[in-house]
């Protein structure tokens, strides 16, 4: 199963699955750059998300996109901040 990093900008919160040697490499990557945790696998993040938004429906992914996310051969998942 892939590993993943949350990544935190000022514009957006991204689930990023490309390997990077460590936070710098992603602070480097993104210009507004805030925070980065993992490379966690799936169920680490989905254990996150429930920890640290609560219920799913406040969660700025859906289980469901997540899980596709895992499942696709895409590099980025991204939510936008209004």
């Amino acid at each position: 199963m892939p590993r993943v990093h949350i990544v935190y900008t000022h514009s957006a919160m991204l689930l990023d699955r490309r390997p990077y040697a460590s936070w710098r490499e992603i602070q480097d990557a993104y210009p507004d750059y805030m925070a980065s945790l993992g490379p966690w696998a799936m169920d680490e993040i989905l254990d996150f998300l429930g920890y640290d938004f609560g219920h799913e429906s406040e969660w700025p992914f859906s289980r469901r996109q997540i899980e596709d996310f895992f499942r696709s051969g895409e590099d980025m998942l991204r939510r936008t901040f209004r």
